[in-house]
């Protein structure tokens, strides 16, 4: 018997979308890369880092709760980005930071196309809600489960279509 072309379209289409089902049917979304380090910092670890870069002016901020649970990286050009987490009165130290990228490559000053070839689509993506005409693109992966397992989010703030901040989530569920 042969199958006519919309057919054959058809069985080929049912047949994916049941090899990419999980149980119950629901379709299995690829999860997009774990991101660790940032300017030469991981967030595998938990002491304090504040310093001002020299050369480019970018600040590098690493803080945990106190339990550890959840631990912020950040990257930017503007102290102001950072007030959520610090002081702004704070003095910076500065130094100098071994890169402005990320574990994967990623670039201050990288284009939106640069960044979705290395991360893939965006988890979530759309304005910020503190500087307005910036995007915001992040992605988030879970190893383990929500009841027991590690959540690492890389968000990146994005103006003129370039990444102009980086930040590196690394939350121990539950949260």
């Amino acid at each position: 018997m042969t199958l006519g072309n919309g057919t054959l379209r058809f069985t080929f289409c049912a047949t994916l979308i049941l090899a990419l089902s999980g149980p119950g049917g629901a379709v299995r979304h690829k999860q997009p890369p774990v991101e660790r380090m940032l300017a030469g910092y991981t967030t595998e670890k938990h002491d304090a880092v504040w310093i001002r870069d020299h050369r480019s002016g970018y600040i590098l901020l690493r803080q945990s709760e106190c339990d550890g649970s959840h631990l912020h990286l950040a990257l930017y050009s503007d102290k102001s980005a950072l007030k959520n987490w610090v002081d702004p009165e704070k003095p910076i130290p500065g130094g100098r930071l071994p890169s402005l990228q990320t574990g994967r490559g990623i670039h201050i000053g990288d284009k939106t196309d640069r960044l979705r070839r290395v991360m893939g689509e965006p988890t979530w993506q759309g304005g910020s809600l503190y500087t307005p005409g910036e995007r915001v693109w992040s992605f988030h992966h879970l190893i383990g489960t929500r009841a027991k397992g590690i959540e690492y989010i890389s968000v990146f703030r994005i103006r003129n279509g370039r990444v102009t901040g980086i930040e590196l989530d690394r939350e121990e569920q539950p949260g």
